[in-house]
């Protein structure tokens, strides 16, 4: 497993998928005109009126939420080589296009909704653990304060935000689902092409008679 995962070419394409994962969830805060936007925002309370500088706080909310993309992006590209995805799959039954994409689309929505689920509270417990060191680096990085008037989501409070977490759950079933059709669509355009005939069991049986009496 692990020299599968180890790859170039697999190793370029969980690469990308986590970039394209940070980007989607970006393009979701930013479009949704979240309060999670922003990497730096001022800290609470605001500054007393003599202050000239506000100070700056690392937005963590901001930090998670564009982390979990990533996470998702990675985990979808494991899950696509570990799971045959690249690998075309024949329908054992041949259907139009319209017929096939009708039937997958609704269990490819399903999976995404508790693939999300399962990824967000899988990310979750990593930074439980492990979050201090990208909200560390990002405060050194940028100079930035821990906001002291918010819990930090390496804590039980912190990851008690619902609606942070409604919010992450709403763009991961978005990414994913978005990524199963386009993987269906070229699944359903790719193999379309190709027509395996089917005879029955009295045709075959001809078919194989009149080759014999051809060769007799």
């Amino acid at each position: 497993m692990m020299g599968l995962i180890l790859l170039p070419q697999h190793v370029l394409h969980s690469v990308v998928h986590a970039a394209m994962g940070v980007l989607v969830f970006w393009c979701c805060t930013v479009l949704g005109r979240s309060q999670y936007q922003g990497l730096a925002i001022p800290c609470s309370p605001e500054p007393s009126p003599g202050a000239t500088i506000p100070a700056m706080c690392v937005n963590e909310r901001y930090l998670f939420l564009l982390l979990t993309g990533g996470f998702m992006g990675y985990t979808y590209s494991l899950r696509y080589f570990l799971h045959n995805m690249n690998c075309l799959s024949f329908p054992s039954v041949q259907q139009f296009k319209y017929l096939q994409f009708r039937q997958t689309v609704p269990k490819l929505l399903k999976l995404s909704c508790v693939q999300s689920l399962y990824l967000t509270r899988n990310f979750a417990a990593v930074y439980f653990f492990l979050g201090y060191i990208p909200r560390k680096w990002i405060q050194s990085v940028l100079n930035l304060q821990m906001d002291q008037h918010l819990p930090p989501l390496d804590t039980v409070r912190g990851l008690l935000d619902l609606s942070l977490f409604y919010q992450i759950w709403l763009s991961g079933v978005f990414l994913l689902t978005t990524w199963y059709i386009v993987w269906l669509l070229f699944q359903i355009y790719t193999t379309e092409v190709s027509r395996m005939d089917v005879m029955d069991g009295i045709r075959w049986c001809s078919y194989r008679g009149l080759l014999w009496t051809d060769l007799m």
